[in-house]
């Protein structure tokens, strides 16, 4: 009992170090992005967010892997890691996100997230607002993520899953599944299977979330984010990044069967595009209007 508790106190420890040595690495550089007046540079900044986004997930992997590894898997991992990517979204990227309606979030059940995939940035969102929103999370991501050392090794012991994404892969959204209910967690999927950077349409569901969401008999909550329309691929530049994540009401599976998986998922689709529209349109500037009940929270706000 006492060997236990020091254990877990020297995990902290270790932890909470490489929390530090991680934000000052990225104090530094940022620091020296700014003597350099690159943030001057449309181009500049574009190139250098991304690069010190890629470098956080390259300490953090490096730093974490080995406690983390004598750990052993375990869905509280990822709180450790949360603070470096508060620290980068807010200070770093300067990302300012907007949860709507983030007490569907806040319930404490098994449950399936459904998002829009426009990069590689929205797991920074989901780190960012996680502490304040989500108690246990899931990531599910393709199977080949599993074997790029040592970024698919921390995600493994972070508690994310990977699925095939062949004819095995329903097979593996059953794990997946069985793990959510187990854990009483919420699982993270982004259903159009690719990243989307075309900011007028979204792509085709794919039947794999809302077959395992039937099968295990657990809602669904969709999260349409709005368009990432401060990102600009072929200009490039990254301006003043606002980001606003709308949660829709659950949408429940009891009663369903696998003959509703089609009905299910062009249905969820549907309330999703209608809402990411209602998001375009406001992002780009042409609807202004703000909910009142909004309170600033460290770099986001949230919705309740």
């Amino acid at each position: 009992m006492v060997a236990s508790k020091i254990c877990r106190m020297l995990f902290k420890i270790y932890c909470k170090c490489n929390e530090i040595v991680i934000i000052i690495l990225l104090f530094l550089l940022h620091s020296l992005y700014k003597l350099c007046f690159l943030h001057k540079f449309k181009k500049a900044r574009f190139y250098y967010n991304f690069f010190i986004y890629s470098v956080t997930w390259l300490a953090v992997c490096s730093l974490y892997y080995p406690i983390f590894k004598l750990r052993g898997r375990n869905l509280e991992n990822a709180w450790e890691l949360l603070g470096v990517f508060e620290y980068l979204g807010e200070r770093i990227l300067g990302l300012q996100i907007t949860v709507r309606n983030s007490k569907v979030l806040m319930k404490d059940q098994a449950a399936v997230i459904i998002t829009n995939h426009q990069s590689s940035l929205e797991m920074q969102l989901f780190l960012q607002i996680w502490r304040k929103t989500i108690t246990k999370l899931i990531g599910v991501t393709k199977k080949e993520v599993r074997y790029i050392f040592p970024f698919g090794n921390v995600h493994h012991l972070m508690g994310t899953m990977f699925v095939s994404r062949d004819k095995g892969g329903i097979n593996d959204m059953d794990k997946v599944g069985i793990e959510v209910v187990k854990e009483k967690a919420k699982a993270l999927i982004m259903p159009e299977g690719t990243r989307n950077r075309n900011r007028e349409i979204m792509l085709p569901f794919k039947r794999g979330a809302f077959h395992m969401a039937i099968k295990s008999q657990i809602p669904i909550i969709p999260v349409t984010t709005s368009p990432f329309y401060f990102i600009d691929y072929d200009k490039p530049s990254f301006e003043q990044p606002r980001v606003i994540m709308q949660v829709l009401d659950e949408v429940s599976t009891v009663g369903l069967t696998l003959n509703d998986v089609t009905e299910l998922k062009e249905r969820v689709q549907k309330q999703m595009w209608e809402t990411y529209q209602k998001l375009y349109h406001e992002c780009m500037g042409q609807d202004k209007n703000q909910d009142n009940d909004e309170y600033d929270c460290n770099g986001y706000t949230i919705v309740e």
